[in-house]
């Protein structure tokens, strides 16, 4: 038996009696650990289960406590004042949150009232800047027109004093001072194409182009209107001693605001250059030239019936205002005045009163069915006022009358362009072009004409190429040429041709604008900044200049300029597409 066995041990000593019992021994144990025996020998611990439940059951309680499940009497009051506060201070959180978006839409809803009240201003001071331009000028025109109404007065009083001091002396009125000589057509100028629509000559035979001379009248004449020199007489019809000889002595003082003789001259020479083919024409003359004042290569053609209009101011080597007026008085005097008829509409012409014009140039074909020159000048005025086919008919006339006129062809055509019949416009400008070779105008409109007629780009450019050859100057055929250029993706070069352009034309808008564009194009971002400042500068209120300028700012990545000069724009004219398209493109309404 092992130590462990329980079992008592019963073994008898020999020496003892038989029959006596002997007591087992037994050790000393205690109750637990024989408990634990006699368990372990059956492999399972009553107390040590016991234990575990215990702390199994202590962790289950107290997780449950802590997860809320149950709570001490002091512990759910706590609980709950706890939930209480984490509630009281997310809705702090919350209320502070909405107080800083109340406080920032203020503050967006100032600063939008600050930018409304800067705009506001501005636009008060621009149109107070704009109202006194236009005072400004309505007093230079003022001012203007009393001196001319005052000189006129003077030459005026002039005459009739040399008229009464001639009565006097028992001699004949002293005839008008002579005018500048029309300009005549001289074989030396071949590239000067026949003016059209003209007075005819008076003289018998053409005198030969001689531009110091007409320059020298021209100076004397001006300087007789200005009060600068006395009042040249004719040595045949001179007055006596004593009648009066000078508008103004010499030593008088001139009105400042008068325009000086180098002025004069140099717009009379400028004139002289457009008429020799030097200079360009604007915008308005290419579409329609004006007719000239005479008709240099023209035959001399005098009806017997023709009323002699030479010693009265109904011609047209006057100023507009006082041939109307000259004109009436004949028409009084002779109510079948032909040509008086027709000299009154070609002024009402000039100054833009077609209507007006129309109705004297029709009195004068009505008298006068063979006078071509008052249906051309019919023509112009119904191609003015956009009537194109009853121009094209007028212009029909007068080519059956002058078929070798080329401005004839040239206005025909134009006005078949303008009423979308390109084939025969194009065979009008190239008949044109056919009877003179260098008429610049006639290449201009022919290379419109390929512009609009399926975009004949190389065309178009090819024409006005040879326009520009011929006439240099021709602001018209450059601002075409730049805008085909442009067209095909040649910025520079297109940008050449502006440049010529804004130095013909210092004061041409839309060329620095067009330049700022191309300028933008070709990543010169300063340059097209600084175009589109001098075009604003010229005219504030042009929404062109402020989108490509804000093309300009958004290139160099200011943003915010950008949008400020789309806004600009948009605020000139709402519905601008371009100014719309780029604040839609950048993100803003």
């Amino acid at each position: 038996m092992t130590e462990s066995d329980p079992r008592p041990d019963t073994t008898v000593d020999a020496g003892e009696p038989t029959g006596q019992r002997v007591r087992p021994e037994r050790r000393s144990r205690s109750t637990l650990e024989e408990s634990s025996v006699l368990l372990g020998d059956r492999g399972t611990s009553p107390a040590r289960f016991l234990i575990a439940l215990g702390i199994a059951l202590v962790l289950v309680l107290s997780a449950t406590n802590v997860l809320g499940v149950w709570s001490l009497p002091g512990q759910s009051e706590a609980r709950r004042e706890a939930q209480r506060r984490a509630v009281e201070r997310k809705e702090e959180e919350r209320k502070s949150a909405e107080r800083e978006v109340a406080r920032q839409e203020e503050a967006r809803k100032l600063a939008e009232q600050e930018e409304a009240q800067r705009r506001a201003e501005a636009r008060k001071i621009t149109e107070r800047i704009e109202t006194s331009r236009k005072e400004a000028e309505k007093r230079a025109s003022d001012q203007e027109a009393n001196r001319l109404k005052m000189v006129e007065e003077k030459l005026k009083a002039a005459r009739e004093a040399m008229r009464r001091s001639q009565e006097s002396a028992g001699k004949t009125p002293v005839a008008q001072p002579s005018e500048p000589t029309p300009l005549p057509r001289h074989p030396s100028l071949p590239d000067r194409p026949p003016p059209s629509h003209a007075v005819p000559s008076r003289e018998p035979e053409p005198k030969p182009f001689k531009p110091n001379e007409i320059m020298e009248q021209a100076r004397r004449s001006m300087e007789e209107a200005t009060g600068k020199q006395p009042y040249a007489l004719p040595p045949s019809a001179a007055p006596p001693s004593s009648a009066p000889q000078a508008i103004d002595t010499p030593s008088a003082p001139r009105d400042a605001s008068r325009e000086s003789i180098d002025d004069i001259v140099a717009k009379m020479r400028k004139r002289l250059d457009k008429l020799s083919g030097k200079s360009g024409e604007t915008d308005v003359a290419a579409r329609q030239p004006p007719p000239s004042a005479t008709t240099p290569n023209e035959t001399t053609r005098t009806p017997a019936s023709r009323t002699d209009l030479s010693s009265t101011s109904c011609r047209v080597d006057r100023p507009h205002a006082q041939v109307v007026s000259a004109c009436d008085e004949v028409i009084k005097r002779n109510p079948d005045a032909a040509e008086a008829y027709f000299v009154r509409g070609w002024a009402r012409n000039q100054t833009r009163e077609f209507g007006l014009a129309i109705t004297d140039l029709s009195r004068a074909i009505e008298l006068d069915p063979s006078e071509w020159r008052a249906h051309a000048q019919r023509g112009y005025a119904l191609h003015s006022m956009r009537a194109y086919e009853r121009a094209i008919e007028d212009y029909s006339s007068a080519i059956g009358m002058r078929p070798s006129d080329a401005a004839l062809y040239n206005n025909r055509g134009l006005s078949r362009m303008m009423n979308k019949d390109y084939p025969a416009a194009r065979t009008d400008f190239d008949k044109a072009i056919e009877i003179n070779s260098r008429y610049a105008l006639a290449l201009f409109n022919r290379a419109r004409l390929n512009q609009a007629d399926g975009g004949q780009t190389d065309r178009a450019i090819e024409d006005a190429n040879r326009a520009i050859e011929i006439n240099p100057r021709m602001t018209s055929a450059l601002s075409l040429r730049a805008d085909l250029l442009a067209g095909k993706g040649d910025h520079r070069a297109a940008i050449q041709d502006l440049d010529m352009i804004t130095g013909l034309e210092p004061r041409n808008q839309l060329a620095y604008v067009r330049r700022a564009r191309s300028h933008v194009e070709t990543g010169a971002f300063d340059k097209a900044i600084t175009d589109a400042d001098k075009a604003i500068d010229i005219f504030r209120r042009s929404p062109e200049a402020f989108v490509e300028r804000g093309r300009a700012w958004e290139g160099k990545g200011d943003l915010q300029a950008a949008i400020r000069d789309y806004r600009a724009a948009i605020e000139i004219q709402p519905g601008h597409p371009d100014a719309r398209a780029h604040l839609t493109r950048v993100g803003e309404n």
